[in-house]
């Protein structure tokens, strides 16, 4: 039962790794012939050849790390690095490639809600200016002067009127266009409020956000793929015996 229960989990993790390294090198190759398109069939070629020699390349160090030369060994291991660079170059590309596709109207309904925003900040602050200065007007009258008062009541409250319905205008559109928004961003959600929250902008969280998926995307890949090659081996031993 336990050399069952061993045999499984090495099953696991071989699916795992190659599971991982097929997406890796799925984003990778487009991302890489989105590069080079004039030549899209020859890299797409090239790109899986290269993605393939890596997952071997590490499972044959792993095995004869200890019975091939130096030159070789270091070789290899150079090689096998660069690929895992050019991987996730190729994934950056793919997935800066998607989101600035999908970003084109969000930026521009993103720029909308600022400048509204903006524009409703200056309207309560223009708005909260003229009731004081109402204030300050009715108030420089004695109290027996009724008419005066009334008749800065009268020239001041179509001004604020005015603005309170602009106001009202402008934060109707605010809500129509926050919920453009959601159907807009509804891929990148979680950036926007990460945006709001660390009042970065949302091309820099997703830029982080890539940068993040990348490093442990690849190389954990290929880690995994030496973790598989470890584990048969430990099996075949456990065989042997």
């Amino acid at each position: 039962i336990t050399f069952k229960r061993s045999q499984l989990f090495t099953y696991l993790v071989g699916f795992s790794a190659f599971l991982i390294a097929a997406c890796a090198a799925f984003f990778s190759i487009f991302g890489l012939s989105s590069l080079f398109s004039g030549a899209f069939l020859s890299v797409v070629i090239m790109a899986s050849s290269l993605e393939l020699g890596k997952l071997v390349t590490a499972s044959f160090l792993y095995r004869k790390w200890h019975s091939i030369n130096i030159l070789m060994r270091t070789y290899f291991l150079v090689a096998t690095v660069t690929l895992v660079f050019i991987t996730s170059l190729g994934i950056y590309g793919y997935l800066t490639n998607a989101y600035q596709k999908a970003s084109i109207e969000l930026n521009k309904q993103l720029n909308q809600v600022n400048f509204i925003e903006e524009r409703i900040e200056d309207l309560s602050n223009d708005q909260e200016f003229l009731l004081k200065e109402m204030e300050e007007a009715i108030n420089s009258y004695p109290d027996n002067y009724i008419t005066a008062k009334r008749q800065v009541r009268e020239q001041y409250t179509p001004l604020i009127q005015k603005q309170s319905q602009e106001l009202l205008d402008l934060k109707s559109d605010l809500s129509n266009i926050n919920l453009a928004l959601i159907d807009t961003g509804i891929e990148v959600g979680p950036a926007i409020f990460i945006s709001k929250l660390t009042n970065l902008p949302i091309d820099t969280i997703v830029n982080i956000l890539i940068l993040i998926l990348i490093f442990v995307f690849d190389p954990l890949a290929v880690m995994l793929i030496v973790a598989y090659n470890k584990l048969i081996l430990e099996n075949h031993r456990g065989d042997t015996e």
